[in-house]
């Protein structure tokens, strides 16, 4: 599991990314075990918790309490080095 914990809190970060996860289309939920969680705090006072695992064909599964959503692992792992919460380890 991912073990750092990043927040985003600007207004332009926070639309791309939600605008990235959008993008995820429904499926079954797999039986790997998560890479990490995603949790979006909202104003109001809610939040979304998302459980981040591998999926099949270099996708990568979205589990949260509307069920499973599949999105192409480099477009994910993109849209969360763009906005902070993710950065590549220099070889």
């Amino acid at each position: 599991m991912l073990s750092t914990n990043r927040v985003i809190t600007g207004s332009n970060e926070c639309v791309q990314l939600l605008q990235t996860m959008r993008k995820a289309r429904s499926g079954p939920t797999s039986l790997t075990p998560p890479l990490g969680s995603l949790t979006l705090y909202f104003t109001d006072g809610t939040t979304n918790q998302f459980f981040i695992q591998s999926g099949q064909f270099s996708r990568l599964e979205l589990v949260g309490q509307s069920g499973s959503h599949y999105i192409s692992s480099g477009e994910i792992f993109n849209a969360l080095e763009k906005v902070g919460l993710l950065s590549r380890q220099k070889q």
